[in-house]
């Protein structure tokens, strides 16, 4: 505020003083924003390998493609795989003969045994338990048998690969004929039913983040409007570099199979070397469900058939590995104590401060007859910014019983050097000093 001195003395005004705008001191409602750029991904995503060692016997999928879950996309040669396969299932064969063989004969001995006990002739109970035992001895031969046959079966679908989730095949890295080994890619997946953008943040900006508000705008390279979404996920720990991982899901720019009739598919089968490789409904019965009941052999004439969504994706669909530039709500910060940034210094001591103007009434010569005049002088104050707001410095948050005509004292207890009201110089700060003469040229009032 304003201080009255009188002095005897007339001090002459000096042209030369330098002339500054100022800005007042205020209290205010902060709600602001971070600008952090991302990348776009699927929900889900994958890179997918060969379980086993071979040679490439067909991509079914393009880049691009949109493929249903389950659905072949690549295939793979081992005939030594087929080969145990077809041994094991021939040997099931076999074991499931001799197993309803031996049925059929313990029936037959049981039924006579059980005829002469009332004759007291024929079968004896020794020759019905060794028939038991036969009947046993081919049950557990057949399930051994069985379990060799799930056992291949096993190893021989690993010679497909198949899309673990619907999605978009966003990279093909192999062709026909080329020789892979589990560490070599195959095909990239991603689910772009929805669309999360990943954000790094440190530990500072991630405390001061409002994670239950809308978080908008969302500005994409290669979208012209902007889009919204909200905070999906935040890591709980931090990466090795320091920041927290923090997934914003697009409230739009998702795919779905509903926005496509049937017309847009395109069917393929792929004939099967061994039909039951691809189809799990191999057995009527599975073989190890029950020693009772036998299990077809599977038919020639089964194949699997897929569904391929390809080159009929929407321009409106955000694809994958897109830059975002992501607007971040942060918390309200109430009845925050604020300067313009422009108003701050740097001392040698690496410390901040602010230029208060002081204004005093003295008797100035203005080359002629004395007067009675303001004059306005610095005071340099030592202040810390506790955050930044566009172009204004946070000093702290007003505490709730202050008394604005007093010095501001904030929530945590500090007593800032400052009156609501004071004006701090705006822009050479730098080059004054405590008790400096000033002249105010411009007055801004926040």
């Amino acid at each position: 505020g304003d201080t009255a001195a009188e002095t005897e003395d007339a001090e002459p005004v000096s042209l030369n003083w330098p002339r500054v705008g100022v800005e007042q001191v205020a209290v205010r409602d902060i709600q602001d924003s971070l600008e952090v750029a991302g990348t776009t991904r699927g929900v889900q995503q994958a890179t997918l390998h060969a379980e086993l060692t071979g040679t490439v016997r067909h991509v079914h999928v393009e880049i691009g493609d949109w493929v249903r879950e389950g659905s072949i996309l690549v295939e793979l040669i081992d005939d030594a795989q087929a080969a145990a396969y077809e041994r094991a299932l021939a040997q099931y064969e076999v074991a499931a003969g001799d197993y309803r063989f031996a049925q059929l004969d313990y029936e037959r001995t049981s039924r006579l045994y059980d005829e002469a006990t009332s004759r007291d002739f024929g079968v004896t109970e020794l020759e019905l338990r060794r028939t038991r035992q036969r009947r046993d001895n081919a049950q557990a031969a057949k399930r051994a048998a069985a379990a060799d046959v799930l056992a291949a079966r096993d190893q021989l679908r690993r010679t497909v690969v198949r899309a673990p989730f619907t999605g978009v095949v966003s990279e093909r890295f192999v062709d026909r004929g080329a020789l892979v080994s589990p560490t070599v890619p195959l095909v990239r997946l991603d689910d772009l039913r929805r669309i999360k953008v990943e954000l790094a943040l440190s530990g500072r900006d991630l405390g001061l983040l409002d994670r239950r508000a809308p978080v908008e705008p969302i500005r994409l390279a290669t979208h012209a409007q902007p889009l919204s979404g909200r905070i999906r996920a935040v890591s709980a720990s931090a990466r090795r570099d320091g920041l927290f991982c923090v997934e914003v899901t697009l409230d739009e720019g998702g795919l779905e199979e509903t926005d496509f009739d049937d017309e847009s598919w395109t069917e393929y089968r792929v004939p099967l070397k061994t039909q039951s490789v691809y189809v799990r409904e191999v057995y009527d019965t599975d073989p190890l469900d029950g020693a009772e009941e036998d299990a077809p052999v599977p038919g020639a004439s089964l194949l699997a058939q897929h569904r391929v969504l390809r080159g009929a994706l929407p321009r409106e669909l955000v694809h994958a590995g897109v830059t975002a530039r992501v607007s971040l709500p942060r918390q309200t910060l109430r009845n925050a104590v604020v300067v313009p940034e422009a108003a701050l210094g740097r001392s040698s001591a690496d410390e901040f401060y602010v230029a208060v103007v002081e204004r005093t009434r003295t008797l100035v010569d203005y080359f002629g007859p004395t007067e009675e005049a303001l004059q306005e002088t610095v005071r340099r104050v030592p202040v810390e910014p506790v955050r930044y707001v566009g172009h204004y410095a946070v000093l702290g948050e007003l505490a709730a019983d202050a008394d604005e005509l007093d010095l501001l004292r904030t929530s945590d207890g500090r007593v800032l050097p400052l009156a609501l009201g004071d004006w701090v110089v705006r822009g050479k700060q730098q080059e004054l000093r405590s008790g400096d003469p000033v002249i105010v040229v411009d007055e801004r009032s926040q």
